[in-house]
């Protein structure tokens, strides 16, 4: 008769402490999703690299489009913009990978579906990656 006894106490209270860190999180999650719905705020995020462009449920109601209508990329913005915005955004595009700091703020309008003009106010952050160049840029509107 063989009996093997092996010390878990530390991979027991790791285990807890990663279950307690992930109820956090899931806590601070429904938390920020809930103030954001509240708050009518639109969520966005470019991946640059491969030009994929995500909105959240409140960004498509702001730009009164329904999930299956945007195609997910800077030309299907760039197709609702407003012909006054156009030009702006187009340079700011081009000018991105320079710009000072990583936040940045504008004011454009854009047509809805339903062919209503709005002005959509946007703060934005860029992030970099390791070589220093443009990778992602995240924003609410």
């Amino acid at each position: 008769l063989y009996i093997i006894s092996i010390e878990v106490t530390e991979r027991v209270l790791s285990e807890k402490k990663i279950k307690e860190g992930q109820h956090e999180l899931d806590k601070l999650q429904g938390q920020l999703e809930l103030s954001i719905a509240a708050a009518k705020i639109g969520l966005w995020h470019w991946d640059v690299k491969n030009d994929r462009l995500s909105w959240s449920k409140e960004q498509l109601d702001l730009y009164g489009l329904k999930e299956d209508e945007f195609g997910g990329n800077s030309q299907a913005f760039l197709q609702i913009l407003h012909p006054d915005s156009q030009r702006q955004i187009d340079e700011k595009v081009v000018r991105l990978q320079s710009l000072a700091g990583d936040y940045y703020d504008d004011e454009f309008q854009i047509i809805r579906k339903d062919g209503q003009v709005r002005w959509i106010q946007s703060r934005q952050r860029r992030f970099f990656d390791v070589e220093g160049n443009l990778d992602y840029i995240t924003g609410v509107n």
